[in-house]
């Protein structure tokens, strides 16, 4: 169904507030496989780590790093932009994870897998838990109290 064309894993437990045009922009333009948008946390714990070169590259990918190991606080925000490429390197072997297969794969190639930090006025916010829940829907109702919605 994708076909030949750029596409989006987004993950369902997380809401984005960002402009989607400029991430698939620079992706496109840079010619990476996949880009992970990259969110900096404090606690990468329950976390995929990323870390990056001075370019942005993804050099190093680990799925919930041990304490003490992580290489950056540079953490999988949990939106992708992929080309069809992906799809050959998912194992063929039986269930397979996109953080914990594929992503270090092409974290390990030249210029693979690009980082998109969060900047300035781009946010992700998490539902890990009901606490996390509750907290994403004050915040929602707040903004949309402000902005007069």
């Amino acid at each position: 169904m994708i076909g030949e064309e750029t596409f989006l894993v987004v993950y369902a437990d997380n809401l984005f507030d960002l402009p989607l045009a400029p991430v698939v922009d620079s992706h496109r333009r840079l010619g990476a496989t996949a880009s992970m948008l990259l969110l900096h946390r404090a606690d990468v714990s329950s976390s995929g780590v990323a870390a990056l070169d001075d370019d942005g590259w993804i050099t190093e990918f680990q799925e919930k790093p041990p304490l003490g190991t992580e290489k950056s606080h540079w953490v999988n925000a949990g939106l992708l932009v992929c080309e069809p490429e992906v799809f050959e390197l998912i194992p063929r072997t039986g269930p397979s994870d996109l953080s914990l297969d594929v992503m270090p794969v092409l974290a390990n190639r030249q210029r693979a897998l690009h980082g998109h930090c969060l900047g300035p006025g781009e946010r992700v916010m998490w539902i890990d838990t009901l606490d996390d829940l509750r907290r994403t829907e004050a915040m929602l109702a707040s903004t949309t109290t402000e902005s007069g919605r």
